[in-house]
């Protein structure tokens, strides 16, 4: 039988595929960072959702049975079905920068997860839940205009992102624009019709507006 120690090719590949990290493909990340309070239950998600495969036919049939319902607790359950396929991408990298995005972002390295969030953009440009995600980052940093601008990006590549709506609305309601933020809540309860968030958010502000005009 051939001993390891005997054949140093075999030790010289087997050493590489060790310590090989394929998240290189976002450079210079202090892997240190990741070290700090895992987040298992977080990540187990994040893996078990992984193997999830993308199907668009999966997303229409959801969104059928969401335009068959009107109770709240039924659309809130198809809509979190639709949110993680939503949440898929073919590319692998892409999904773990994500993670390793969100996990940075909940131990206050905000900095690296904008960081990590850009590189997942620029790696799946057509992926609605970067321009998301990345959007939520910016409102937490208080960049309105860029947070209204991945938003308006992820609902040309994604028009029925309720979830893209509903904070569109918000943030252009605190950007002074009311009519676009009403019509933003109004698209958003086209999918999400007893939503009684939605609901609230959109009858407060079209009475507002319609108090204006006396």
């Amino acid at each position: 039988m051939m001993s390891v120690q005997s054949h140093p090719k075999f030790l010289i590949i087997f050493s590489f595929l060790i310590f090989t990290d394929l998240s290189c493909a976002s450079a210079e990340v202090n892997q240190d960072v990741f070290d700090q309070q895992p987040e298992v239950m977080d990540h187990d998600k994040f893996v078990a959702r992984h193997k999830i495969v993308v199907s668009h036919d999966e997303a229409s049939r959801l969104f059928k049975k969401l335009a068959q319902t009107s109770e709240d607790r039924t659309q809130n359950l198809l809509a979190n079905a639709i949110l993680k396929q939503w949440a898929q991408s073919h590319s692998d990298t892409a999904m773990l920068l994500l993670s390793r995005s969100t996990h940075a972002e909940k131990i206050g390295e905000k900095d690296l997860a904008r960081k990590l969030v850009d590189d997942v953009v620029s790696l799946e440009p057509n992926w609605s839940e970067g321009f998301v995600y990345r959007a939520r980052l910016r409102m937490a940093q208080k960049d309105i205009k860029g947070a209204i601008t991945d938003l308006e990006s992820a609902l040309q590549l994604e028009p029925r992102r309720f979830d893209a709506l509903e904070l569109l609305g918000r943030l252009n309601e605190a950007n002074g624009d009311q009519h676009k933020a009403l019509e933003a809540y109004q698209k958003a309860l086209e999918f999400l019709s007893a939503n009684p968030q939605l609901l609230a958010q959109e009858q407060r502000l079209r009475f507002s507006l319609e108090q204006e005009k006396h």
